[in-house]
């Protein structure tokens, strides 16, 4: 049982814009939210990015959209249709060695795909409403699919990385990813690529798939983040939790970023449902066009009505 929703599970979700407005006590935001209509959208809970706590009024995760076809092409960013994971029972994929992602319990839906890029994922603050979330209720990826998804989202990001620097003529940046314990003891040099080499990205393997050796319940191996999946929207740098003396060999207090701040305050509100089979038929799967462009509108009127703030306020 978990008084926050529970990582690496799928959910619904629809933006609260009133309750995201409401703090700002901004007119004009008011009324740009109210002519905003929102509607449902399938997510994956990437991950948490604070340290929850009871009482905490809601909680900030990283989600990632999926949808009932292929992602849609974006030629100025090097993105293409196939950078996409099928989620079984659905098996159709352009590309014939992808193999889809098996959640568990088996998932409703047979025509879903993970979408892939910067312009799917975002930060949100889901509401802390009192419920109670029991990890055997929701739809969720167990450990070996958890790292298969990376796996498939890093190689995918690698390709569109690549694309772009050969087109602009830039270095290929820098990725990190999943990398098992032992294979990090064994060469250390494989935990950090060098910048513009691409023969030391970690390739989706059979044996980068399968190289949890506990059982898929347990989620304790070690991960690297990823940075080409951070939001494209509002940053989630978390700040520190108090100031270090300049003279003080103890670090920062929130040394992995997971501190709630006052910037997270300005995220969209939404509201969450882990029962992802009750609220629509497969022919209805939303598209997450429709939420993202949502999510856009209202972080305009945030961040419009924060500019007008600081302008009020300014000498």
């Amino acid at each position: 049982m978990s008084f926050f929703p529970i990582p690496c599970s799928y959910a619904v979700l629809e933006i609260d814009v009133e309750k995201t407005l409401r703090g700002l006590n901004d007119p004009s935001a008011t009324a740009a939210g109210a002519a905003i209509r929102t509607t449902k959208c399938l997510v994956y809970l990437d991950r948490i990015l604070t340290i929850p706590g009871p009482d905490y009024a809601a909680f900030k995760y990283l989600v990632q959209v999926v949808g009932p076809r292929l992602r849609p092409e974006v030629p100025t960013r090097d993105l293409l249709p196939d950078m996409c994971a099928p989620i079984y029972p659905n098996t159709r994929h352009p590309l014939v060695d992808r193999a889809p992602l098996t959640p568990s319990p088996p998932f409703p839906f047979a025509n879903c795909y993970h979408w892939f890029g910067p312009d799917v994922v975002m930060d949100v603050r889901v509401r802390n409403d009192g419920r109670d979330f029991h990890k055997a209720e929701g739809t969720m990826l167990p450990t070996r699919q958890q790292i298969a998804l990376d796996c498939l989202r890093t190689t995918d990001l690698r390709r569109s990385a690549r694309a772009r620097a050969d087109r602009d003529g830039t270095p290929m940046p820098v990725f990190w990813s999943y990398q098992p314990l032992d294979a990090q003891a064994a060469d250390p040099s494989a935990v950090a690529p060098r910048e513009g080499d691409s023969s030391a990205m970690n390739p989706c393997t059979e044996q980068c798939c399968h190289a949890a050796e506990q059982d898929d319940a347990d989620c304790d191996q070690e991960w690297h983040y990823d940075p080409s999946c951070s939001s494209i929207y509002v940053p989630s740098d978390g700040g520190c939790s108090f100031e270090c003396p300049d003279d003080s060999d103890v670090p920062c207090g929130d040394v992995f970023g997971l501190d709630y701040n006052d910037k997270d305050k300005l995220l969209p509100v939404v509201q969450l449902w882990d029962d992802i089979g009750a609220h629509f038929k497969e022919e209805e799967v939303p598209d997450p066009l429709e939420f993202i462009k949502q999510y856009d509108e209202v972080v305009r009127c945030v961040t419009r009505a924060s500019t007008r703030y600081k302008f009020r306020f300014c000498d």
